[in-house]
Parts: structure tokens; C-alpha cells; sequence
């Protein structure tokens, strides 16, 4: 048993090395499914990029140590900011009315993971502490990037598009 957790990591590292591209492979590939568009697909992708520049930037603000637990929480962040990513996009593409209660239940759904995640940036144990922020920040940032970075490109995108 010694052995088996010992190798654990190693093992762990290697299979995330081809699983994680292949995600985002598989993700991306699915949105442009959806949106058969590469422009609106990367747009979808937004809220992770505010995700993920957030948690780095809380990083460095409180001196966190991006650890192997702290990449698997930005893994899960991933997930989700694809729902609130494909939220918002279908929102902004397909609305056939002006419906607030998007913007509320994207909220609420944030307000909700983030309230969830949040009692793990306390905890002692380094791994959960370690989980806790990426999730928290991440979550954070993903909720961001939904609210403004989405619809402050798709503005500009759609000014620009208006103009050409």
C-alpha cells in the first residue's frame, strides 16, 4: 500500500498530461458543435481565461502555492465556467426577448458555488486549503468574465462588425 500511494502523483501527473489537452480538445470541439462558429466558441471560453488569470493573480497577491490539488480544482473550475460560458452565449445569441432573470440565476448559481467552496480556504489540511482557493478564486474570476468579459467582447465584436 505504501508503494500505491507513493506512485500516486507520479501516475496521476502522467495521465493528467494527455487527459487535460484532450479535455479542452473535446470541449472546445462540442461548443463549436453548438455555435458552429470558432469566434463565438472561443468567446464561450472566456469566463476560464478570467477564471484562471484571477486565481494566478490571487496567487500572487497572498503568496499561494500552485500545487497538483490546486491544478485538479482549476480542472473542475473548467467545467463550470463552460455552463455559465454556454449560459451567457446562448443568451446573447439566441434571446428573442430581453429575460433579466439570466443574469440572476447566473448569479445566484456563482454565489452558490463560491458559498460552497469557500469553508475550504479555512480548513488546516494543506490539500484542501490549496483546492479551496483555486476553486474559490476561480470561481470568482469564471463568474467575472461571464458577467462582463463575454458581453464587453460580444459589444465590441458586434460595434465592430457594425462598422466594417
Amino acid at each position: 500500500p505504501r508503494e500505491i500511494f507513493a506512485s500516486f502523483p507520479r501516475i496521476f501527473s502522467s495521465e493528467l498530461m494527455w487527459m487535460i489537452p484532450l479535455a479542452f480538445l473535446g470541449a472546445f470541439f462540442f461548443l463549436y458543435l453548438h455555435y458552429l462558429s470558432i469566434g463565438w466558441s472561443v468567446l464561450a471560453v472566456v469566463p476560464f481565461l478570467t477564471g484562471l488569470g484571477f486565481y494566478a493573480v490571487m496567487a500572487l497577491v497572498f503568496h499561494l502555492p500552485v500545487s497538483f490539488i490546486s491544478l485538479i480544482g482549476l480542472l473542475m473550475v473548467f467545467g463550470c465556467s463552460l455552463d455559465y460560458g454556454v449560459f451567457v452565449m446562448d443568451f446573447l445569441l439566441f434571446r428573442k426577448e430581453d429575460k433579466p432573470g439570466v443574469w440572476s440565476a447566473l448569479s445566484l448559481c456563482a454565489f452558490a458555488t463560491i458559498a460552497g467552496f469557500a469553508p475550504l480556504v479555512f480548513a488546516k489540511h494543506p490539500v484542501l486549503n490549496d483546492l479551496g482557493h483555486a476553486l474559490l478564486w476561480g470561481t470568482l474570476g469564471t463568474y467575472i468574465g461571464s458577467l462582463w468579459g463575454i458581453t464587453a467582447v460580444y459589444a465590441f465584436w458586434q460595434k465592430w462588425r457594425a462598422h466594417s
